[in-house]
């Protein structure tokens, strides 16, 4: 027997406040069974019920499933009255799940276009909800985002008409007020499932901005081990809403320490970070996530470069020194190198940010732990003792100033660095 799926700490602290889903995949499903097309929607309402339940217990707040769109009205009579009678049955039985899980009901879409027996069934569902507070379950019904923005710019119209608005006051608030969704907040999280790659004229003004997470599983096989994968994903995500990541600024370099750390967390899909010496975009693979897949032994020291062969970063700074004081040259290696020890450079110098801590993830229990001093080769987990190697001052040191993209992502192979956090300013004399 297969374990209750479980969230990671990492997806618990980033959950989507809003999660929409287009269930798609129930007559292939069929199909694939050799059973007729309404038992792949009989199985469907089967997965909404899982799914609603599991949304609910992960602390979702919004959940919007993509149940009947306008075109779904094309489809033969036959499957759209079956369609119709399943929703009728399901808003009647499912009251009291419903009510169990605190879930409050809302529908979007042209709901005059539903027969009679079904708007009434949805009414008198939604008033046995009403109380509830916990997941908002948003049903779309004979929904279709392009619909929603006709009948919203035909209200605006009305209005601007009548004198109650300016046609220059129009704006993207103002047309965000006259939607279905004017009451609810944007989706953060689109799944599809069956694998097909399209949006299928559903919310298209609202998921603008919204993470896309597609899934070759079919609609009746969807259940609450697929919905945490996606939201696993998710966590993994970095929303940058057309801007950069948050900890870097406009230049390039490392900005002050950011809330919501969770959220920083690199992932496999994206590891890039930038040298806060030369703008680089260096890849920092996390433990588990080299080449060779497995934590390796962390030498204590990195390869030293040959003396006579000037570091990449003393090279360029030569070029723009003074030239009336001497060359600039390495300075000896030392066990006693500190993390912030710099050879004297031309006053013209500017002033530079360098990381001053990092955060790093027990390989063993996942425990985020910040790390300031980075004076150890070895990290004692604090929660479950277990020791693992960190990167040390000299080490992210000679990795920043001398190593190129290729040295930098063999040599940090086995080094599990996952956010520089702070910035510690200074002038190079």
């Amino acid at each position: 027997m297969s374990a209750e799926p479980k969230l990671s700490p990492a997806a618990q602290a980033n959950l989507p406040q809003h999660v929409a889903v287009i269930m798609d995949g129930n007559g292939r499903w069929a199909k694939q069974r050799h059973l007729p097309r309404v038992e792949g929607h009989r199985i469907g309402v089967e997965s909404v019920r899982a799914i609603v339940r599991a949304a609910g217990e992960a602390g979702i707040k919004y959940l919007t499933l993509y149940a009947f769109s306008v075109e779904n009205w094309n489809r033969p009579k036959d499957e759209v009255d079956m369609l119709m009678k399943y929703l009728a049955r399901f808003l009647k039985n499912e009251i009291g799940e419903l009510n169990r899980n605190n879930v409050r009901l809302e529908a979007i879409g042209q709901i005059w276009r539903l027969p009679e027996a079904v708007q009434l069934q949805l009414e008198k569902t939604k008033a046995a909800l009403a109380k509830n507070n916990g997941l908002t379950l948003v049903l779309a019904l004979s929904y279709g985002g392009r619909t929603e923005l006709v009948e919203a710019v035909r209200a605006i119209a009305g209005k601007v008409k009548a004198g109650a608005i300016e046609a220059a006051e129009i704006n993207e608030r103002v047309l965000a007020e006259h939607l279905y969704t004017r009451h609810f907040p944007d989706p953060d999280l689109l799944i599809r499932t069956s694998g097909e790659m399209r949006v299928s004229n559903f919310l298209l003004w609202q998921i603008s901005y919204a993470e896309f997470v597609v899934t070759p599983t079919l609609w009746p096989d969807f259940r609450k081990a697929q919905l945490f994968e996606a939201l696993e994903e998710y966590a993994r995500r970095h929303r940058r809403f057309g801007g950069l990541l948050p900890d870097i600024c406009a230049e390039g370099r490392w900005k002050e320490p950011v809330p919501n750390l969770p959220r920083m967390v690199p992932s496999p899909w994206n590891r890039a970070r930038r040298c806060p010496t030369r703008g680089q975009l260096l890849r920092i693979p996390r433990a588990g996530q080299g080449p060779s897949g497995l934590l390796s032994s962390l030498s204590p020291k990195p390869p030293q470069r040959p003396e006579s062969m000037p570091s990449r970063a003393l090279k360029k700074k030569s070029v723009v020194t003074d030239p009336v004081e001497p060359a600039v040259t390495p300075p000896p290696k030392s066990t006693e190198t500190t993390f912030l020890t710099k050879p004297k450079l031309s006053p013209k110098s500017r002033k530079r940010d360098m990381p001053e801590g990092l955060w790093t993830r027990c390989p063993k229990c996942e425990e985020l732990i910040y790390d300031k001093e980075l004076d150890d080769n070895l990290k004692v987990c604090p929660k479950c003792g277990h020791h693992f190697p960190i990167a040390s001052r000299e080490r992210i040191h000679s990795l920043v100033e001398t190593c190129s993209f290729e040295e930098m992502d063999a040599q940090m192979e086995a080094v599990d660095v996952l956010q520089f956090t702070g910035a510690a300013s200074y002038e190079s004399k």
